[in-house]
């Protein structure tokens, strides 16, 4: 039943009332069933009805009440000395009889929903004015009610009306809420590339939407729209003292969210004072470090960032960073944890259900403000633990899936220069030369010697295992010549040092002397590389793992480029690459072909 204030009983029966069109919409939108109204209200209507329209109207009010369809409030003691102390409460106003009756009404029977034209809102206490918003809910007129940061399901239910034509938009960070709320989420993702570069070109139209610079920007900034907001504001307002080149240099500092550019926007789209490390900081802040949940998410997100930044990672792999306790229900504890970065507090996003992805910009945020010493390493132990374990398996597809990372890990590791960095140096460059990129594979090969030259020895058996690598890799392009004195001096350390019957010492010796054996001819090696490669897609279709398939697509398409780079026309080279792209399409289309 809806409380009906004085306003709406005349503007209903006054057909030239200025608010008799939008009455008669909602009286027609109300539930089935009579008007509820007190008889001060009652009163005054008559009143005003008959200063209008004299008896006609108030013949059609009484018309109402008689027919059943406006009933009258029996107002009983308790409610009018609640009256009584609302008029001298809000005797400036004044409030009136009427008005305090519905109050009072409102207040006592539990009823939220009031049909009122009532203009005078604001002299009103908090608390009432709250009782009033919630019923102007109620009733059937649509709204649009936006709660912004709402990121409490408690708070959500409580203030959500139960009824009327509201609806509700929600601005959040969380991911998931209650099923029972009803929500349906709608992520907002990071901005194409062309609609950044757009955003970016709305603050400097004088740039040429080519300009190489934007997109650079762009990648940078992982096409997030407050950065970029950010940083083509900055880009206009000195527009005269630095070019998109030169900031561009700015964001490959270490400390890129120090810049000034991303410090603050002055008044924002939004009309907030915004900074881009404060934005982060609002939600990684909730975390509390003295709770068993945030305390694990906290250092996922600690190690997450060590990661390659912005590229998607198995939840596995992450996992296999953490120090789990033995407990039966480890992995509900970690799962937990990532669903609170994730749903909780949007720091963490979901690719899918096996992948997570950490924005670069979050990244850099997470590396300033983390306390966490041991992530990097617990980081790179468990890539150098997987990268060890799939190439001693001999094949690259799995690895490939994780190149990205495990090249960001070694090369931060490679920092320090020490056996850690070495062993991942060593895993990565034989996981190019798996895949065939045996320029790439060099220089961590190198990278690794000098490390082990430097930590271990010259004459260290590790050190003789990165020579002997070498030799192989020379070996595998075909410089035989260069390859010799690798193996020579491994040779000579193994012996030395682990006995001229040791299997390394044995393996190295069959190295060398392999030099000496007929050389593999063009039509051999193509024939090899072919036969391997639709072995691995058969192998692969037969399968049935998405992401195996898509990490050996990736592997073709390299050996492709690789095969076809620098090649004159007429090569045998250059159709070994169609070939491989060849496969490369069955795998992508799923055909079993031969």
């Amino acid at each position: 039943m809806i409380l009906t204030d004085t306003g709406p009983l005349v503007a209903l029966l006054d057909k030239d009332d200025v608010h008799h069109p939008a009455c008669v919409i909602i009286a027609q939108r109300l539930p089935p069933g009579p008007l509820l109204t007190t008889w001060p209200c009652f009163v005054e209507a008559m009143y005003l009805l008959g200063s209008v329209g004299r008896h006609r109207y108030q013949a059609e009010l009484w018309r109402l009440w008689a027919t059943g369809r406006l009933i009258l409030y029996d107002l009983v003691p308790r409610e009018l000395e609640r009256m009584s102390v609302l008029m001298d409460k809000y005797r400036d106003t004044p409030m009136d009889i009427a008005d305090a009756s519905l109050i009072a009404v409102a207040e006592s029977s539990g009823l939220r929903s009031v049909f009122s034209l009532d203009s005078d809102f604001a002299t009103l206490a908090l608390a009432d004015q709250v009782g009033l918003v919630e019923s102007a809910w109620q009733n059937p007129l649509p709204r649009l009610l936006i709660f912004d940061n709402c990121e409490d399901e408690q708070l959500l239910q409580q203030w959500r009306p139960p009824g009327g034509g509201c609806h509700i938009l929600l601005t959040s960070r969380r991911a998931h809420y209650d099923s029972i709320l009803d929500v349906h989420p709608l992520a907002l993702a990071v901005l194409a590339r062309d609609a950044s570069i757009a955003l970016l070109r709305k603050h400097r139209p004088d740039l040429p939407p080519a300009d190489p610079a934007l997109a650079a920007i762009a990648e940078e900034l992982g096409d997030l729209p407050l950065a970029l907001q950010l940083a083509g504001s900055f880009l206009a307002k000195y527009r005269n003292a630095i070019t998109p080149g030169a900031y561009l240099d700015r964001l490959h500092k270490p400390n890129l969210l120090a810049d000034r550019s991303l410090q603050n926007l002055g008044v924002s789209p939004t009309k907030r004072t915004e900074s881009l490390a404060r934005t982060f900081a609002l939600s990684y802040e909730r975390l509390d470090a003295s709770h068993p949940t945030d305390t694990l998410a906290l250092q996922a997100l600690a190690r997450i960032a060590c990661f390659a930044p912005g590229v998607s990672l198995p939840p596995w792999l992450l996992q296999r960073t953490l120090v789990l306790s033995d407990d039966p229900d480890a992995a509900f504890q970690f799962e937990d944890a990532v669903l609170r970065l994730s749903d909780d507090l949007g720091l963490l996003e979901t690719d899918g259900e096996d992948a997570l992805r950490l924005h670069r910009l979050l990244a850099t945020f997470v590396q300033s403000v983390t306390t966490d010493q041991l992530a990097q390493l617990a980081v790179e132990n468990a890539m150098l633990e997987v990268a060890r374990s799939y190439n001693n398996e001999g094949y690259p597809a799995p690895l490939l899936a994780l190149q990205s990372h495990l090249r960001v890990i070694t090369d931060r590791a490679c920092e320090r220069m020490d056996e850690v960095a070495a062993d991942l140096c060593n895993e990565l460059g034989y996981q190019l030369q798996m895949i065939g990129d045996f320029a790439a594979a060099r220089p961590y090969y190198e990278r690794a010697l000098a490390i082990r030259e430097q930590v271990l020895g010259a004459n260290h058996p590790d050190t003789a295992l990165s020579l002997n690598n070498l030799g192989v890799l020379l070996r595998a392009q075909g410089d035989y010549q260069a390859a010799r004195p690798y193996y020579e001096r491994a040779l000579a350390i193994c012996e030395q040092r682990l006995g001229p019957d040791h299997p390394t010492t044995q393996t190295i010796r069959d190295n060398l002397r392999a030099l000496d054996t007929p050389q593999e001819t063009a039509a051999q090696k193509i024939a090899r590389i072919e036969a391997a490669a639709t072995a691995a897609v058969n192998q692969r279709l037969a399968e049935d793992n998405a992401e195996q398939r898509a990490a050996l697509v990736a592997q073709l398409e390299q050996q492709a480029q690789w095969a076809e780079k620098d090649e004159p026309q007429g090569s045998p080279y250059l159709l070994l690459a169609q070939k491989l792209r060849a496969l490369k399409e069955r795998l992508e289309l799923g055909e079993d072909g031969a």
